[in-house]
């Protein structure tokens, strides 16, 4: 009977969806922009295996713990806190004890570090505090590879050869969610949605007023970031539902965009509004 399986990744999912909210909300997106992300996340097609395939659970879950991680670690940065550096490692190692991928959060978190305005993480770019997060990142690592060291075989060399474009494929199935298979190899996937949907992100980065390029780089990180354990991956099979985290990156990169376009469309017409009065 698969229906209490159902109902569960129904619920996982409506869970991550809810996660997926808070973290463009902390990234201060706006609450309608937020919403609206959130809302893509839910209903895309090419993440729906994760919630309709019993075994994509795997990658609800991981993502649950990834983003919860993450938010916890945003809100340390905030306003430092004994509980929120728990919850982050708690988080992290949950996620970590789900599926080995979740070893890039911690270069995640850096990079948000990095890119964040200066007076957001200002203390975590310290060599102090961030030292004692990588060495408590370092040690949950260790801890997992001495608790259940991995049995997969390493992928061939040409086996990651085969796999590199899914750096392209994969926005394009994201973007232009077209002809999908659930059980695809990288070679059935077409490469022009992908060079499509980079271009125009790019040039709309770059042509629309007001969008923070951290916020996009930001994107864009973590959505190669999360890409490369799939790359990784022995094998040349393309499960849609791997793309879970990517597709936060991409929507990240994407509602900036559009915040930026709503912000330059309230000030036209407000510009209008002046000139008409």
């Amino acid at each position: 009977d698969p229906r209490g399986y159902h109902l569960t990744n129904v619920a996982l999912w409506a869970t991550l969806s809810v996660l997926v909210c808070l973290l463009l909300r902390a990234l201060e997106l706006g609450r309608a922009i937020a919403l609206g992300g959130a809302l893509v996340f839910a209903v895309h097609p090419v993440l729906a295996p994760a919630t309709a395939w019993i075994p994509g659970r795997n990658d609800s879950l991981l993502a649950i713990f990834v983003l919860g991680s993450w938010i916890a670690f945003l809100r340390n940065a905030e306003r430092p806190s004994s509980w929120h550096k728990a919850a982050h490692f708690a988080l992290f190692a949950l996620a970590l004890f789900t599926k080995e991928s979740a070893i890039v959060l911690p270069f995640v978190c850096v990079a948000h570090v990095a890119l964040s305005e200066p007076a957001s993480c200002a203390r975590l770019r310290r060599p102090r505090p961030l030292g004692g997060f990588a060495l408590a990142w370092a040690a949950i690592a260790i801890g997992r590879v001495l608790a259940h060291a991995s049995q997969m075989p390493a992928p061939a060399p040409g086996e990651i050869l085969a796999n590199l474009p899914l750096f392209v494929t994969g926005l394009g199935k994201l973007a232009l969610p077209m002809h999908l298979s659930v059980f695809a190899v990288a070679e059935d996937v077409p490469v022009w949605p992908g060079i499509v949907s980079w271009l125009t992100l790019a040039i709309a980065t770059f042509a629309v007023p007001g969008v923070r390029l951290r916020i996009v780089a930001l994107g864009a990180t973590t959505f190669v970031a999360f890409l490369i354990p799939v790359i990784a991956l022995p094998g040349t099979l393309v499960l849609d539902q791997r793309l879970v985290l990517p597709a936060c990156g991409a929507i990240l990169v994407a509602a900036e965009i559009v915040r930026a376009l709503e912000l330059e469309a309230g000030v036209l017409a407000a510009s209008v509004a002046a000139v008409a009065v």
